[in-house]
């Protein structure tokens, strides 16, 4: 027995180092990791310190403590807006808290039975090794459920789990904090009476608080298909409005033929008026300011020629340099979003500026097996960001900033990457796709 006794010991003391290890892997798939050694030390800290917390029952001070200490330990860790911070910190710390206090609990009746059955009750009251195990198949079960490395989940996702989160979190507090003090004293009676509710509630808490994280992905990837779906739509109505002006354009080409033949009848009847005002009519004409040559790329060309007719009329300067091929392995649809995405968001920057700071530069290429795209604007401030999702500065955020999102969809469609950072007061947009 006593070697059975010491084994546990051991392997208690090694489950309160490596259990921390499991809340962090939970964290992750909620939470963007900040970079460098110091923030890796202030996460595991954060998860050593919930882990390793004890927490008796009418013992207030250590589960109210710690929880400013997890709190900020996690924000300084962590990469994350603050619903997500405090609702992502009260589930796990829910969690956490409610294992301590059953183990706990566990471990004070482990003195007050009978001799027979006070080596298995101690065993479950293992405080650290049942923490861990525990602990380890609900991130197994997490990783299981979620495959994802990373779940991106709204802000107004977070603020809806954040209400819901209360209901585990001030009962675990509650049912710590309120219970009388001195209640070892009046087991095993209490157990039966008064503190048998409580260990029934506490894991009705832990799974409560596990599946409210569940919740929070489901509703998450919801979002995403919905706006997987806008992105959509809009990348078709770009295209249908291309092919449109392309439709145009063929039209007013296959006509040109007659107007020739009038615009010569006309001036030949000494009638210059009339080919005049015949002549600005044609020039007015849909498709006839849109067909400028970037290069050889049809779908290039008419989204730039329509853009540059756009930003001509703002008062906005426009530089492109372009280098595509007539094919490349880019459907015309994504084609069309990425380019009209991108400079529809670089004119609105620069509908904000003094007229003299108005301008677009883009450069797009395609050459060794890589699609390359460049565009820079002047940005009067820098855009929020939540995680790399860069947010509107609209008054109806969610429904807007869906360009840069778009923009990043189709990257990721093909493998490729997108990057969007402001330096000395330009916004860049860069932007790369293989194309083997």
């Amino acid at each position: 027995m006593r070697i059975a006794l010491g084994v546990l010991q051991v392997l208690d003391w090694a489950a309160s180092f490596a259990t921390p290890l499991t809340v962090l892997v939970m964290l992750g798939k909620f939470l963007e990791r900040r970079e460098g050694w110091l923030r890796l030390v202030l996460r595991y800290a954060a998860a050593w310190v919930m882990c390793n917390n004890v927490i008796y029952f009418g013992d207030y001070v250590n589960i109210l403590y710690a929880l400013p200490a997890v709190f900020l330990l996690i924000r300084l860790g962590w990469r994350c807006r603050g619903a997500a911070w405090l609702t992502v910190s009260m589930l796990i710390y829910t969690m956490v808290s409610t294992l301590a206090a059953i183990t706990d609990a566990l471990y004070t009746l482990s003195y007050t039975v009978p001799e027979g059955i006070r080596f298995y009750v101690a065993l479950l009251g293992n405080h650290y090794l049942t923490r861990g195990i525990v602990l380890t198949l609900a991130m197994l079960a997490l990783r299981r459920l979620l495959p994802q490395k990373r779940y991106v989940v709204s802000e107004r996702v977070w603020r809806l789990m954040r209400l819901l989160s209360l209901l585990p979190f001030v009962g675990i507090l509650a049912s710590v904090a309120l219970v009388n003090p001195y209640y070892e004293s009046l087991l095993p009676g209490a157990i039966g009476t008064g503190m048998l509710p409580l260990l029934v509630m506490l894991p009705l808490f832990f799974f409560t608080s596990l599946a409210l994280l569940y919740t929070a992905t489901v509703l998450g990837n919801h979002e995403q298909l919905e706006r997987e779906a806008a992105l959509a739509r809009m990348s078709q109505t770009y295209y249908t409005q291309l092919e449109q002006q392309q439709q145009s354009l063929r039209r007013l080409r296959h006509d040109m033929a007659n107007h020739l033949t009038v615009l010569s009848g006309l001036l030949e009847g000494g009638k210059q008026a009339e080919a005049e005002q015949y002549l600005a009519g044609l020039q007015t004409a849909s498709g006839v300011s849109a067909g400028r040559r970037y290069c050889e790329n049809a779908v290039v060309n008419t989204v730039l020629s329509a853009k540059a007719a756009a930003m001509e009329e703002q008062g906005i300067r426009f530089a492109a340099q372009a280098t595509v091929p007539a094919q490349v392995n880019v459907e015309g649809p994504d084609l069309c979003a990425l380019l009209g995405n991108a400079l529809d968001n670089a004119m609105e920057a620069c509908a904000a500026l003094p007229a003299e700071r108005r301008e677009v530069r883009l450069s797009l290429r395609a050459d060794r097996g890589l699609l390359a795209l460049r565009v820079v604007n002047p940005c009067e401030q820098a855009p929020k960001r939540e995680g790399k999702r860069l947010l509107s500065g609209k008054k109806d955020p969610e429904n807007h900033g869906l360009g840069t999102e778009s923009i990043r969809g189709i990257a990721e469609k093909y493998g490729g990457s997108a990057d969007f950072t402001v330096k000395d007061g330009q916004f860049e947009c860069m932007l790369y796709l293989p194309l083997a």
